[in-house]
């Protein structure tokens, strides 16, 4: 018989009613024990009930030392705190496996995250409810029979920019990364995106849009057409997910037989076993970065490209040298054009020795730029990293 591996211990920085989900979920299953709670007094008393972790407090910089913890669970920012940005920074340095729930950050934050985990090798699995739903997984396996994909079509009835990111982490783990993003409507005041449509591109071309509109009995539809014709997934907070291939329903997998909370928390459990990030993090700060630059669409018109680059320490150096490259060019052509303006015109301090030794005062710092090529060799050569070049299906 093989042997039953020890349990991962967990630890929870903040808490919310995904996070006692998760916490009650992980306690349930055999690969989990909760060894330390760093929560709010509101929440602190619901999760002792659930287990009695060994450690309980706010005060969560023990967590740092990465000792007798395995895993954290991050819970969502509530406003925009930058001590919570600061908390992950520090997690995500001290190479913690952390499941966040979304939403977590702003995009910007994210993809620092996410160079500081690429140069950790570490793992940062986003988590929002009902993403890894049974049936959207069946969805997902159904479209991949069906041949390539043309066109997708997402409609909501209620969405805020939490929601969007959401929904384009959903269309990404289909389409693949989104490439171009135009919007059409006007963004209400009360933040929400009432009468919205976005039409989206993605780098192999399908053709996406989504768009908010009122559903009778559904919170939002996804529509995919394939070659085989279409079929459509219903998505519902209280009632059951339904599939239609053309104007049929298909027969949905039975959801209770392993919620969305014990798939994902199955699959961290891999992840952190084995050290092996799936790239989902990426993939989410790519939506947050387009749910944020919607109100732009919005207000100029335009359509705005997204490159979707690989975000590292080494690529953000050699940026930086290359800005202070130009810079030096410029600083020596003008020094010289000053120096030969000054000697044309027999200005009278021109003989003074400070004057002289104008070209050291311009050597001096062009040499102090190439000795700062060296601090690459001292932080070491990110590209060794194992970088982020698939998206999770």
């Amino acid at each position: 018989m093989p042997e039953k591996q020890t349990a991962l211990r967990l630890a929870t920085f903040g808490c919310d009613e995904d996070v006692l989900e998760i916490v009650e979920t992980a306690i349930q299953q055999e690969g989990w024990d909760l060894v330390a709670c760093h929560a709010p007094d509101t929440y602190r008393a619901r999760l002792q009930a659930l287990a009695l972790p060994a450690e309980v407090g706010e005060h969560w910089e023990s967590l740092l030392s990465g000792e007798g913890v395995d895993a954290v669970i991050v819970a969502a920012r509530t406003a925009q705190d930058e001590s919570h940005d600061d908390a992950l920074r520090k997690l995500v340095n001290a190479n913690l496996p952390l499941l966040v729930v979304m939403p977590a950050c702003e995009a910007i934050v994210g993809f620092e995250l996410d160079m500081i985990r690429a140069d950790h090798a570490g793992i940062i699995r986003p988590y929002y409810k009902n993403r890894q739903h049974a049936v959207w997984r069946q969805f997902v396996s159904l479209l991949r029979d069906r041949g390539e994909i043309t066109q997708l079509v997402f409609e909501r009835r209620l969405a805020d920019e939490d929601q969007l990111v959401r929904d384009i982490d959903m269309i990404q783990a289909i389409a693949g990364p989104i490439q171009k993003v135009s919007a059409m409507g006007s963004q209400p005041e009360d933040g929400t995106l009432r009468g919205v449509s976005i039409n989206m591109t993605s780098e192999s071309g399908i053709l996406v849009r989504w768009t908010n509109v009122p559903l009778p009995d559904a919170d939002a539809r996804l529509s995919a057409y394939t070659a085989s014709g279409e079929v459509a997934l219903t998505i519902s907070t209280k009632g059951a997910w339904s599939l239609e291939s053309g104007k049929t329903p298909l027969e949905p997998v039975d959801a209770s037989a392993e919620s969305s909370v014990s798939f994902v928390l199955r699959e961290f459990e891999q992840s952190v076993r084995t050290r092996q990030d799936r790239g989902q993090w990426m993939s989410v700060c790519r939506a947050m970065d387009i749910a944020e630059i919607v109100p732009t669409c919005l207000r100029r018109g335009k359509t705005m490209e997204f490159h979707n680059e690989q975000h590292s320490e080494a690529s953000s150096f050699k940026g930086i040298m290359a800005a202070g490259g130009c810079g030096m060019l410029l600083l020596t052509l003008a020094t010289i054009l000053v120096a030969a303006a000054v000697e044309a015109l027999h200005l009278p301090f021109r003989h003074h020795l400070w004057w002289k030794l104008w070209p050291v005062y311009l050597v001096v710092p062009i040499l102090i730029f190439l000795a700062l090529q060296l601090l690459q060799l001292v932080a070491g050569d990110a590209d060794g990293s194992s970088p982020i070049t698939t998206q999770t299906k």
